[in-house]
C-alpha cells in the first residue's frame, strides 16, 4: 500500500532524505528551539474542524490514559486542533509549540510529519532520529494527508505523535482509517454546498450585469462579464480570500493583473462556498487599468519613498517620450545648468515631463521653477513629492499650480496588491515565465514592506537571479522574509485595509465609513476593534 510505505524501508528512508534536502535549502537551523513558535487564531468553526471533529472525538476515547496524540492541520500546516491521551503528553506538546495555532510547515519547522506529509502530499512517518529539528527527536509521529475525494485537493494533515519508545506497526492502518471518514463527511457536506452555490450563483447572475464569481473545492462558476474582466490570477486571490473568510459578508477592494482596481462583495456559506460579485472602482481616473484618459495638464503624485511614485507618475504620462528631471540632482549640480535642462524639457511639447521629488529643490531654484509655469503652463507635465514633507512656502505653491493629485499608498496598506506587483516586476525584470509559489507569495504578502516596491524589487531580483523557468519556493527567498507572519491573514489584511482607506476618505467619521463600505455602524466599529485599527493608521496612510 504506497500510502504506508512511508513508515519504514527504502522509501521511507527516500522520502526523509529528499526532507532534510529541502529543510537545508529552505535555511531551517536544526539546533533552533521551537518553544516559543508564533500562533495565529484558528477557525474552530472551519468546514475540515467541523468534518473531523467527530472522528477525533472517537480516536480521543480510544487514546484515552495513553501516551499519544492528535494533531490536525489545515491545507497550510496550521494546527487547527488537537487531542491528547493524557496531560503529560498536552505539556510534551505545547514544549514543542504543537499546539492550535501554530504552523508546522516543513519549510519552517523541518522535516516533521505533519509539515513533510502536506509538502508531499502523501502519509509520511517520522521517527526519533529522522526528525530535522533536535527538538522533535523524542518523538515518533506518523501523518496522512486529507484530500477532497472529487478534485484530490490537500485540505489538511491527521497526525499521530507520541515518545519514540511507542512507535507501533499499527499507526498507518489507525490514521489512515481516520482520514477516510474525515474525506467522506467533507465529500457529503460538499455535495449540499455546491448545490446552494449553484442556486445562489443562478439567483445573483439574474440580478445584476456585473461580473460574478462562485467558488468551493468542487466548483468554480463564473458569468460572462467575469470571464471577460477576470485573469487566472485573480480568481487565485479570489479563492485565497474564500479560504480565510470568517465573516458570513465582507468587502474589498483589490487590482486586477491587468491594472483595474475593482470593489468586491463577498459571502460565504455554509461548506466554505463563497459568492463574489465584482464592480469597477472607478474613483481615480487615472488608475492604471483605465483606458479613458490623456494628461492635458499637471498633476501632483505624492507618496511615502518606494510607494511607486515614479512609476504612477510615468503612467500617467503615458506612452511618449518622457524626460525626467530629479530635484535632487539640482543639490549636486550647478543650479543653472539644471535649470536649463528642465526649461528645454518644459519648452518640448512633444515630449512629458517629470519632475521628480520637488520637496528637494533648492529654495532659489524653486522659485526659478515656479515663476517659469506661471508665465506658461504645461500641459503634459507630472511631478512627484513625498508624502507629508516639509514644504517650503514656495515648494507649496509650486504644487499648488497642479489641476490634480494622487496619492500613492505604502505597500503593506495593499497587500491584496502583491501578487500582480509580483508579476508585473518579475516579467519587469525578465523572468515572465516564473511562478511563485502559494506558501512563497504568502510569506510575500506578510511582510511589513518599510522599504515598499523598492524593497519588494529587491527581493524579487535575489529570489530569481540565475532562474528563467521553474517555481520560486520559500528557499529562492532571503532568510529574512521566509516567515509566515503571525497576525492577520491575508483576507484579513485586505480587510483592514479597505476600513483605513474608507476612514482615510471620511476624515475619520466611522459612521460615514460603515456607509461607504455597505456595512452597518456595529460592523465597523467591532471589525476595528477584532483588527486593531487606531487613529494612527488612518494618519500614517
Amino acid at each position: 500500500m504506497e500510502e504506508v510505505a512511508a513508515m519504514g524501508g527504502h522509501s521511507g528512508r527516500t522520502i526523509i532524505e529528499q526532507s532534510w534536502r529541502r529543510s537545508r535549502l529552505s535555511g531551517v537551523d536544526p539546533s533552533a528551539g521551537i518553544g516559543s513558535l508564533p500562533r495565529v487564531e484558528v477557525d474552530r468553526e472551519s468546514r475540515l474542524v467541523r468534518a473531523a471533529s467527530p472522528v477525533l472525538d472517537q480516536l480521543a476515547d480510544e487514546l484515552a490514559g495513553e501516551r499519544f496524540g492528535l494533531l490536525l492541520t489545515d491545507e497550510s500546516t496550521r494546527i487547527v486542533d488537537r487531542r491528547v491521551g493524557l496531560s503529560a503528553v498536552e505539556l510534551q506538546l505545547d514544549d514543542i509549540s504543537a499546539a492550535p495555532g501554530t504552523v508546522y510547515a516543513e519549510d519552517l519547522v523541518g522535516t516533521n510529519a505533519l509539515g513533510t506529509a502536506n509538502e508531499l502530499g502523501t502519509a509520511v512517518g517520522v521517527v526519533g532520529d529522522e526528525h530535522f529539528n533536535e527538538s522533535l527527536k523524542l518523538f515518533c509521529c506518523y501523518g496522512a494527508p486529507i484530500r477532497n475525494m472529487v478534485t484530490g485537493r490537500v485540505h489538511g494533515v491527521l497526525d499521530i505523535c507520541g515518545h519514540v519508545s511507542d512507535q507501533h506497526h499499527l499507526f498507518p492502518p489507525y490514521i489512515i482509517g481516520a482520514v477516510r471518514q474525515i474525506e467522506q463527511r467533507l465529500a457529503e457536506e460538499a455535495g449540499l454546498s455546491s448545490m446552494q452555490l449553484l442556486s445562489e450563483y443562478r439567483a445573483a447572475s439574474a440580478r445584476t450585469r456585473e461580473p460574478v464569481v462562485a467558488l468551493n473545492d468542487e466548483v468554480t462558476l463564473t458569468s460572462r462579464a467575469a470571464q471577460d474582466m477576470l485573469s487566472p490570477s485573480d480568481y487565485a486571490v479570489l479563492e485565497d480570500v474564500r479560504l480565510r473568510m470568517s465573516e458570513p459578508e465582507t468587502r474589498f477592494t483589490m487590482t486586477l493583473v491587468h491594472g483595474a482596481e475593482v470593489r468586491v462583495h463577498a459571502r460565504l456559506f455554509p461548506g466554505g462556498g463563497s459568492l463574489f460579485r465584482v464592480e469597477l472602482a472607478g474613483d481615480d481616473p487615472w488608475a492604471p487599468g483605465r483606458r479613458d484618459r490623456t494628461l492635458d495638464g499637471t498633476v501632483l503624485v505624492s507618496g511615502d519613498p518606494g510607494s511607486g511614485r515614479t512609476a504612477r507618475a510615468r503612467q500617467i504620462l503615458g506612452r511618449g517620450p518622457v524626460r525626467t528631471c530629479d530635484a535632487g540632482e539640482a543639490l549636486v549640480e550647478p543650479p543653472g545648468e539644471w535649470l536649463a535642462r528642465l526649461r528645454t524639457a518644459l519648452d518640448d511639447s512633444s515630449v512629458g515631463v517629470l519632475l521628480e521629488n520637488v520637496h528637494l529643490l533648492p529654495e532659489f531654484v524653486a522659485v526659478r521653477v515656479l515663476e517659469r509655469l506661471k508665465d506658461s503652463p504645461v500641459r503634459r507635465l507630472v511631478m512627484t513629492c513625498r508624502a507629508g514633507a516639509d514644504l517650503s512656502a514656495t515648494q507649496e505653491l509650486l504644487t499648488s499650480l497642479c489641476d490634480e493629485q494622487v496619492t500613492t499608498v505604502a505597500l503593506r496598506r495593499r497587500r491584496g496588491d502583491i501578487p500582480r506587483l509580483v508579476v508585473e516586476i518579475l516579467a519587469a525584470q525578465g523572468h515572465g515565465g516564473l511562478r511563485v509559489t502559494p506558501t512563497a507569495m504568502n510569506m510575500l504578502v506578510g511582510q511589513e514592506w518599510n522599504g515598499n516596491l523598492v524593497e519588494l524589487t529587491q527581493v524579487l531580483r535575489k529570489a530569481a537571479r540565475g532562474r528563467h523557468l521553474g517555481d520560486v519556493t520559500p528557499a529562492d527567498l532571503p532568510p529574512r522574509y521566509r516567515v509566515v507572519r503571525a497576525g492577520l491573514s491575508r483576507m484579513e489584511q485586505i480587510e483592514r485595509d479597505a476600513i483605513v482607506e474608507a476612514l482615510v476618505h471620511t476624515d475619520g467619521h466611522r459612521a460615514r465609513a460603515a456607509e461607504y463600505l455597505g456595512v452597518s455602524r456595529r460592523t465597523i466599529f467591532n471589525r476595528m476593534r477584532a483588527l486593531r485599527i487606531t487613529e494612527h493608521d488612518t494618519n500614517t496612510v
